[in-house]
C-alpha cells in the first residue's frame, strides 16, 4: 500500500515537473522603460536570448553612432549624443506558475497597483510650480524625450543588424 502511494505520489510530480510554468517576464529597455507580459517557458528563453542578441550589439551601435556624429558636426548641430544614458536591457522572471490564467491575474493587480500609485504621484504634483520650476521641469521632459527618441535609433539600428544577420525573428 505504502509502495502504491508512494509511486503515484511520484507520477504526480513527475507530472507536475512536465506542465508548462508561466512568468511575469519584467523588460527594462534600453532607456530604462519597463515592460510587463506573460510568457511561459520556452518563449522566457526566446526572449531572454533576443535580449542577449540586442545587448551584445549595443555598444558596437553606439560606438557607430558616435563616429557618425563626430564626422558630421554640422548635420548633428544642436544635437546630444546620448550614448551614456543607454543601459544594457535586463529581463527579470517571476516565480513560476502553475496556469497561465493565474500568472495573467497576478500581472492584472501588478499592473493596477502600479496605475494606482502613478496616480498618487500625479495627484502631489498638483501644487504650484514657479516659473524656474516650470522651465526646469519642461527642460527634462525635453530631455526625456530626446533620451527615448535616440533608443529608439539604437533599437532600429539593432534590429535592423540582427535581420541583415539573420538573427531576428
Amino acid at each position: 500500500m505504502k509502495t502504491a502511494i508512494l509511486f503515484a505520489a511520484t507520477l504526480v510530480c513527475a507530472a507536475a515537473s512536465f506542465a508548462e510554468n508561466y512568468y511575469i517576464a519584467t523588460v527594462t529597455d534600453f532607456v530604462g522603460e519597463k515592460s510587463m507580459q506573460v510568457v511561459g517557458k520556452e518563449a522566457a528563453k526566446e526572449l531572454d536570448a533576443d535580449i542577449r542578441r540586442k545587448n551584445a550589439l549595443l555598444q558596437k551601435v553606439l560606438a557607430e553612432l558616435q563616429n557618425e556624429f563626430k564626422k558630421n558636426p554640422e548635420m548633428h548641430a544642436g544635437e546630444k549624443f546620448y550614448g551614456a544614458k543607454l543601459k544594457p536591457m535586463t529581463i527579470k522572471l517571476s516565480q513560476p506558475f502553475p496556469d497561465e490564467e493565474k500568472a495573467q491575474d497576478k500581472l492584472t493587480k501588478i499592473q493596477e497597483r502600479e496605475d494606482e500609485k502613478a496616480m498618487a504621484e500625479t495627484g502631489k504634483k498638483k501644487k504650484k510650480l514657479s516659473d524656474s520650476e516650470k522651465e526646469r521641469a519642461f527642460k527634462e521632459a525635453e530631455r526625456e524625450y530626446a533620451v527615448k527618441a535616440f533608443g529608439e535609433e539604437v533599437v532600429r539600428l539593432i534590429e535592423e543588424k540582427l535581420g541583415a544577420a539573420g538573427g531576428a525573428k
